[in-house]
């Protein structure tokens, strides 16, 4: 055990005694500690322990000055002048004015924090109407920090007293951000969000709007490069499987974007195409055997697939025929006929489990300090040593939230023009086994028989396969570790994992941020904004819209589509922890060292920054909670 006191007090780390940053630690039991919200312009809290809700204006008002209520997920990347640049994906936004849309009283004009009213492109072609899930972007000035920004901890601090801020608490340290306006786009009197995510060169049947969005950045040569999501298949195992990824370049450089230039994104090629996901339905139900039309024999769990998905649960398939099946241990009885299901693909032996990718590049000098060069592929370690970067990918599988996480590796230069794809990308090695010494086996152009690089769980796997769901991956200097971050409801909270080469092998995984009811700082930003019921999973936890003429006025979000699911109870989750370029990183000068993450929230469906400290010799997460006498204990 180790105990610090706040505010420069002293921190104990078996004998030695060193002396913490002077900011204000959040009172907690989670590791990861949030320091503000970027979107929207209400930034919430309600502390359980003394029954208190209170709320704020955010540091940067994005809805009144840009046009952002919320967002999702939330890729980072080091811009070559030292901006850092926010892709968020499926921001909230919307305007209404004078009956349109149709709900907005004659007369009236504000903005709105539930839909977009626009003109889409869909599926490639074009289409009018209402559109929910535009893409937005913004930055931090170059030389902004984070170490210093402790708002919510402040805030939170108050709230423990028994009492509500007088005034709001100021945002001391904390950076502003800029979101990306388009001066073309109405509404022209007030900034509007420029929807950053317009492709040109799609195909048919691919999409950038709702529900697809970029789930990695890098910049390399001055521009910036993306994988985005481009098809799905809804609901295919409980949210959706994500069929294919696109790996898109801004034609722009990253220096003539701005506060009116977004990204100017082209299609290089398809990144990955997951098999067909074959769909069937059910007649008869049972615990074992089921039966319907149209069943094939092939889809019996083995090589091939993998099992079959309904209403969240996948089964695997021990034996088929074409009127039945009979089913492995599942974890629910198989659901009354004419149920949907969908036959998954098994991941070991296809294409599709490089969908969704936490990017980074590498220098050099840093490959050769590592001294992993020898365990890439010979043209690889040719690039190193002429001195150039080498780009890592560690990507989730087509499964969404039911995948292990993969990892690829490229030449970066050999990605900057068109390609086709075949069973993978040309030029990028897929990571596919290890030799007998434990050194890595790559594939050249391949990505079936990929390996997944986690082992073990601490949490229950869902239906008991592996759960990453979003993720994050970045190599952090200071820590000389690389540090994967992931999670979501259904992996049962937020993750982290360390290793010190890119392949591992990666720690065990550590929880640092609980999905359950009203734990730490779980409860305090995700629950209802009524303050009788603030239960995390049962009460109101529903999207917070505030009517922009009169902030402090919450609307009815239990009858606005499409947030009402007829059930009025909508459970709480944070996911997507996406880690925030490296350069934010602060040595706390006491064997940790503090990085930093982009939290989801849903609902309220926003966006945060949070801090973790991570200990430089274990690389473990310091997590811990603060008594009332404001002393921290860390594990």
């Amino acid at each position: 055990m180790r105990a610090v006191l706040l505010a420069g007090a002293l921190l104990c780390v078996g004998a030695v005694a060193v002396t913490l940053p002077d900011f204000p630690y959040g009172p907690s039991t989670s590791s990861g500690i949030p320091l503000m919200q970027w979107t929207g312009d209400q930034q919430q809290m309600y502390e359980g322990a003394t029954s208190l809700y209170y709320s704020q204006t955010t540091n940067s008002q994005a809805l009144t000055n840009y046009g952002v209520w919320g967002g999702d997920e939330g890729a980072w990347a080091m811009g070559s002048d030292g901006r850092a640049w926010m892709f968020l994906g499926d921001s909230v936004t919307g305007w209404c004015t004078d009956g349109v849309p149709a709900d907005c009283a004659a007369g009236t004009s504000h903005w709105l924090g539930y839909q977009v009213y626009t003109t889409c492109a869909s599926g490639g072609a074009g289409a009018t109407g209402n559109c929910l899930g535009v893409d937005t972007t913004g930055f931090l000035a170059s030389g902004s920090t984070l170490y210093n920004c402790g708002n919510l901890s402040a805030v939170d601090a108050v709230l423990l007293t028994g009492s509500t801020p007088a005034t709001p608490v100021p945002y001391t340290g904390c950076p502003a951000m800029t979101f990306v306006t388009d001066t073309t786009h109405s509404p022209t009197t007030t900034p509007a969000a420029m929807f950053t995510n317009v492709v040109s060169g799609l195909l048919s049947g691919e999409s950038t709007l709702g529900g697809f969005t970029p789930t990695g950045v890098w910049d390399y040569g001055n521009h910036f490069y993306a994988i985005y999501e481009a098809q799905n298949t809804q609901n295919c195992a409980y949210l959706r499987c994500d069929t294919e990824s696109i790996l898109v370049q801004s034609s722009n450089t990253d220096t003539a974007m701005g506060a009116n230039v977004g990204p100017a994104w082209t299609r290089l090629g398809t990144f990955t195409q997951a098999p067909t996901i074959t769909t069937g339905s059910l007649t008869a139900n049972g615990t074992s055997t089921v039966t319907g039309t149209g069943f094939s024999t092939s889809w019996v769990t083995g090589s091939t697939y993998r099992g079959i998905s309904f209403n969240g649960i996948i089964c695997p398939v021990t034996a088929a025929t074409t009127t039945s099946m009979t089913l492995g241990t599942c974890s629910a009885t198989v659901p009354s006929g004419g149920f949907t299901f969908w036959v998954l693909p098994n991941e070991a032996t296809n294409t599709g489990t490089h969908l969704g990718c936490a990017p980074e590049i590498m220098t050099a000098a840093t490959i050769n300090g590592l001294g992993f060069n020898a365990s890439l592929p010979a043209a690889l370690q040719s690039v190193v040593t002429g001195g150039g970067p080498l780009l890592f990918l560690w990507c989730r599988s087509y499964c969404y939230r039911c995948s292990n996480l993969y990892l690829a590796a490229a030449d970066p230069s050999t990605l900057t023009t068109t390609y086709a794809y075949s069973s993978g990308v040309p030029t990028i090695y897929y990571l596919s086994s290890f030799d007998g010494g434990g050194r890595p086996v790559w594939t050249l152009g391949n990505e079936t028989n990929s390996q997944p690089l986690f082992q073990s769980w601490q949490h229950t796997p869902k239906n008991g396969f592996p759960c990453v769901g979003e993720q994050s991956v970045r190599y952090h200097p200071l820590l000389k570790r690389f540090v994967s971050t992931y999670g979501s409801a259904e992996c049962g909270g937020l993750w982290v994992r360390t290793a010190t080469v890119p392949w591992g092998p990666w720690s065990t995984e550590q929880n640092v941020w609980l999905n359950g009811p009203n734990s730490g700082w779980e409860g305090r930003l995700i629950h209802g904004p009524n303050a009788n019921a603030p239960s995390f999973n049962t009460a109101e936890s529903s999207v917070y819209i505030y009517d922009p003429n009169s902030p402090t006025t919450t609307l009815n979000s239990e009858t606005i589509a499409p947030f009402n699911t007829g059930t009025g109870v909508y459970p709480g989750n944070a996911y997507a922890p996406f880690q925030l370029p490296t350069a934010f990183d602060h040595d706390n000068g006491n064997g940790s060292v503090m990085i930093f993450v982009d939290l989801s929230g849903f609902n309220p469906y926003q966006n945060w920054v949070a801090s973790y400290n991570v200990n430089k010799q274990t690389g473990l997460v310091m997590s811990g909670s603060v008594s009332a006498s404001g002393k921290v204990t860390l594990q």
